[in-house]
């Protein structure tokens, strides 16, 4: 009985590494997979937001209580929506 016992556990345990490397062989394919995906789709996670770079010209410049700051404020928020930026 005990030897029965003793090989089942073994007969498991192999069992469970066996599938513990095919779990770790699955989830390189897919996460190897995933990045491909989003390399040929363009996905770029790195965004630049020129609102800060913006709002230092509108000082440098003095056009706070512009029409100008307002339009450039805006054409910087359509860029987003219209893929102006890269």
């Amino acid at each position: 009985m005990l030897v029965t016992v003793s090989i089942i556990s073994l007969l498991c345990t192999e069992r469970i590494s066996l599938l513990q490397e095919v779990y770790e062989q699955q989830k390189e394919l897919i996460l190897n997979g995933e990045k491909i995906v989003l390399s040929t789709l363009g996905f770029d996670f790195n965004v630049y937001h020129p609102y800060k770079p913006l709002v230092e010209a509108i000082k440098k410049f003095k056009v706070a209580q512009n029409a100008l700051a307002q339009v450039a404020w805006n054409f910087v928020n359509d860029g987003y929506v219209k893929s102006l930026f890269p």
